[in-house]
């Protein structure tokens, strides 16, 4: 009866276990007891006790490599998700294709960028996005990728969906399919439509730049050509006067050079009718009077006196001057100064002061310079001149360790004022744009028209970034006045772009391309507001 009674209670345990086992792992195979060598009349309860220990211990280690492998799973999951998220957010388009130009992977970015759904993208044909007169260009790269296996890339023109065309860099390189060894090109697309906007744009204004300034260049080698020829003609009337000590009245008077008589005192003792008909200043109202002169301005009176005690300490000199005449208009001139001396007794007795008049040259210096550094429109410096100070600015600021900034922003739909009052009117509101900002800002600061309706200022010297956000919340606070264009008013506002050295690049090539991210962002984002390039992306 005893012996009755434990196989019962063996069989109960047995088929317990057998449960738990099912539970965890889904299947029973044999176990031990089912065996004859195991029966319960030749094992002990002990024994069987000890199996079933063992076997939930075993159990318990099941589980906890489950949980183990589970968590594995979800972080592997976790990652996936992250790596797909940044894929599809990436601020360039990606996409796969296959050696026939099918696409089988894209990015949001490129999609959106097509115009496209992602869904749509995937199993079509590159070359749908590809204009006809560029289809020979992509399929030989394709095919290039393909062959080499080699990374390289190209610029091609693409078109949206929706039949806009746009400029594309591509830059592709070949993977393997891991499942199915198949070769696949992974390209990555960036739109370059701006960039080649502004080369060609750059490379009209270098080309009429250089116009204006062979045109320049020319009329400065006339005139240059006739300076020689007057020099040669002035050096002439010197060296006659030095061979005799008495006056040539007749080349006195008849000299198309003003010429002018000092004692030593400075004391003006004589003037020919060219002084008088180049200053205004007639005879009586010259003789007589010693210096500071009444046709030296001012503000160079003094510098003027000390640069004449020199000559007259040497006895000889040339000297350039700007002069002003008694309409207060001023003039050029070059002036050669000769020493008269007293026959008997050697000392120097009077100065003779011959002028040649330079101020069409120097006019034409000043116009060739205003049309190397200065828009024709706004008379702001142009992007050559802002550019060169930019530079000379990231160097200094570099050198005292301070910060600076660059301010870009266009104008809102400037094209209704072309479109409505013509081009012309359009100019004058560029022009009162441009005085209005110039108004606001310091006068250490730079303003520039850089092309179209789109203006850069230079902030040298400040304390932060954030001193930038005074001047952009000027800048739209004075775009609420409207302009008044020849009695038609418009009011217009701007989408601004900031970028600060360092922090948004070191380089006048980073800082404006940050610069124009920025504000093309602003535009994009509502136009009439600002953004700052921070280098972990735009923030408002």
């Amino acid at each position: 009866m005893t012996t009755r009674y434990r196989s019962i209670r063996s069989g109960k345990m047995e088929n317990k276990t057998q449960e738990k086992i099912r539970h965890y792992s889904g299947q029973v195979n044999d176990l031990p007891w089912q065996s004859g060598e195991l029966a319960c009349s030749t094992r002990s309860t002990d024994s069987l006790q000890e199996l079933i220990e063992r076997l939930t211990m075993q159990q318990i280690e099941l589980e906890m490599q489950k949980g183990a492998l589970r968590r594995v799973q979800e972080e592997l999951q976790e990652s996936r998700d992250k790596f797909q998220e940044l894929y599809d957010n990436c601020p360039v388009g990606y996409l796969t294709i296959d050696i026939n130009g099918i696409i089988t992977e894209a990015n949001l970015t490129i999609a959106s960028v097509l115009g496209e759904e992602r869904q749509s993208l995937i199993g079509s044909s590159l070359l749908q996005y590809i204009p006809a007169d560029e289809k020979d260009t992509i399929v030989a790269y394709i095919k290039q990728q393909f062959e080499t296996g080699n990374r390289s890339s190209c610029e091609v023109k693409m078109v949206q969906k929706e039949g806009v065309q746009f400029y594309a860099h591509l830059d592709g390189m070949l993977v393997r399919k891991k499942d199915t060894g198949a070769n696949l090109c992974r390209i990555t697309v960036t739109d370059i439509t701006e960039h080649k906007i502004m080369e060609d744009i750059l490379k009209q204004s270098k080309e009429e730049l250089e116009l204006k300034v062979r045109e320049r260049t020319l009329e400065l080698e006339t005139a240059n050509a006739r300076l020689a020829d007057e020099l040669l003609e002035h050096k002439r009337t010197e060296d006659m006067l030095k061979e005799s000590n008495e006056f040539n009245t007749a080349l006195l008077e008849n000299s198309p050079n003003p010429i002018l008589l000092f004692d030593t005192d400075t004391s003006v003792k004589y003037v020919n009718p060219a002084f008088e008909k180049l200053t205004g200043y007639s005879k009586e109202e010259t003789l007589g009077i010693r210096s500071p002169y009444p046709w030296w301005p001012d503000e160079l009176a003094n510098q003027y006196e000390d640069s004449n005690a020199q000559v007259r300490g040497i006895g000889s000199g040339r000297i350039e001057r700007c002069y002003r005449k008694k309409n207060g208009e001023l003039f050029w001139v070059v002036t050669s100064i000769t020493s008269i001396k007293d026959k008997t007794s050697d000392k120097i007795k009077y100065y003779l002061a011959n002028w040649l008049d330079i101020t069409e040259l120097k006019q034409a210096q000043e116009s060739i310079k205003q049309l190397a550094y200065y828009d024709n429109v706004t008379g702001l410096p142009n992007r050559i001149l802002l550019f060169d100070r930019i530079k000379m600015g990231i160097a200094q600021a570099n050198r005292n360790q301070k910060k600076l900034a660059l301010i870009m922003f266009d104008l809102d739909n400037f094209k209704e004022v072309n479109d409505t009052l013509g081009h012309a009117q359009g100019d004058l509101l560029l022009r009162k744009v441009g005085e209005r900002i110039s108004a606001i800002i310091r006068e250490s600061d730079t303003v520039a028209r850089t092309g179209g309706d789109e203006y850069i200022i230079l902030l040298p010297d400040i304390n932060s970034c954030e001193d930038t956000l005074v001047v952009a919340k000027k800048i739209l606070d004075s775009f609420q006045i409207p302009f008044d264009i020849e009695g038609n008013f418009f009011k217009v506002t701007a989408s601004i772009g900031i970028a600060c050295y360092p922090e948004a690049g070191k380089d006048l090539g980073t800082l404006t391309n940050n610069a124009d991210s920025a504000m093309y962002k602003a535009k994009h984002s509502g136009k009439n507001r600002w953004e700052v390039f921070y280098p972990d992306g735009l923030q408002k």
